[in-house]
């Protein structure tokens, strides 16, 4: 027993090194994650809410009007038709 006291003895300062090397990587790892979200994530998402939504918004408006489009000048009841939008956007950067 007494063997087994001297080794948790000798071994506590090993194992408060190796807490306060773990407090110091988590601190560092937290960090590190904070200034990705600030610069990469935060920004990309900003982009998809922003420009990417409106776009998507204006696509499912878009194709809600021509589900029932059939044609620009007017079909008979004997015909049928269909019609394509084409969407122009500005190029992405």
């Amino acid at each position: 027993m007494k063997n087994g006291i001297l080794t948790l003895k000798n071994g506590v300062p090993a194992l408060v090194d190796g807490v306060s090397r773990l407090r110091d990587g988590s601190m560092k790892l937290s960090d590190g994650l904070k200034q990705f979200n600030d610069e990469g994530i935060s920004k990309i998402t900003s982009l998809l809410k922003n420009d990417v939504g409106d776009l998507a918004e204006r696509l499912k408006a878009t194709i809600k009007t021509a589900q029932n489009y059939k044609s620009y000048s007017g079909l008979t009841e004997n015909m049928d038709g269909e019609v394509k939008f084409i969407y122009k956007t500005e190029e992405i950067q």
